[in-house]
């Protein structure tokens, strides 16, 4: 929305916007804070699932914006163990679930959601309790050296970099005991590149041979850094192109990531490094037979 403001030439705080309320997909504090300096408007977030009843489960206060209220009287939420199914008390992180109160036709029974988050008291609404803005999900949860990663730690450190696009891909590998992250990220041809990256040249070939944008690597830092978030081998996570224009220099500042903030020790974070492949060969053509006509 705000690229096409600034394609046309308009000024996003002369509407009458007041409010936004963005969802479907995981978005930051700074991105927050681009949108309501930008619009002179509130945003606030929604979470919904489509088994539950879509948008609309929870959402955000736009007096406080401290955590998204959950309407208990229609969804009655619970966190609990993924792993054992324990349910945990409020404040402690774990895997919601919710039970529908007034569905009809298609009702869920201690519907596992696999994101994460916790339950916490409610504030602008204080009978109804908020969850914290989801930080990832069971099934893309990665143990590396003991640390609970995810993919959303990965994309801030990919969209806080002006020389890389916001697509990004996180390789799981084991050459030994423990298990090594490789995170493999497209470079942005338009910007600069990164302080602290260095260039190569190279090829990249889909339906068409072309002329890939230099990638980037860099060594990784001392033992004790910051390590990041990963998605299993093979999997990729695009980043919003609203998130990263590539338009205009990234000035929002940098998110903590979220084991940072509570306190847990990180590993050190793998080299990324870009791998290029020659396009598969065309299979050949060949007659079948069917129904035994020739």
């Amino acid at each position: 929305m705000l690229d096409e403001f600034e394609r046309q030439g308009i000024d996003p705080a002369s509407t009458t916007l007041r409010i936004g309320i963005f969802g479907a997909e995981p978005w930051t504090e700074a991105m927050r804070t681009e949108i309501e300096g930008t619009c002179h408007m509130d945003a606030v977030d929604i979470y919904g699932l489509s088994e539950v009843v879509g948008p609309g489960v929870s959402c955000e206060a736009a007096e406080t914006k401290d955590g998204l209220h959950i309407w208990e009287d229609h969804f009655y939420p619970e966190i609990i163990d993924p792993v054992t199914g324990e349910v945990l008390p409020d404040g402690e992180q774990g895997e919601l679930v919710f039970t529908s109160l007034t569905k009809q036709a298609f009702p869920v029974i201690r519907y596992r959601t696999k994101d994460l988050t916790r339950l916490l008291p409610g504030t602008a609404y204080p009978t109804m309790r908020r969850m914290e803005k989801v930080t990832g999900r069971t099934d893309d949860m990665m143990i590396i050296r003991g640390v609970n990663v995810f993919p959303t730690q990965i994309e801030e450190i990919i969209l806080a970099e002006p020389g890389l696009a916001p697509y990004f891909q996180c390789v799981l590998s084991q050459p030994g005991n423990m298990l090594e992250l490789t995170v493999l990220a497209e470079s942005n041809q338009t910007s600069a590149t990164p302080s602290g990256w260095s260039s190569r040249s190279g090829s990249a070939s889909g339906s068409r041979t072309t002329s890939a944008p230099p990638p980037r690597s860099r060594s990784a830092p001392p033992a004790g850094s910051s390590a990041r978030s990963a998605r299993p081998a093979g999997s990729s996570t695009p980043a919003s192109p609203r998130s990263r224009p590539d338009s205009r220099p990234d000035s929002r500042p940098h998110p903590t990531p979220f084991t940072q903030r509570r306190g847990i020790p990180h590993p050190p974070f793998p080299p990324p490094r870009l791998t290029l492949r020659p396009a598969a060969p065309a299979c050949p053509a060949r007659k079948v037979n069917l129904g035994g006509r020739k």
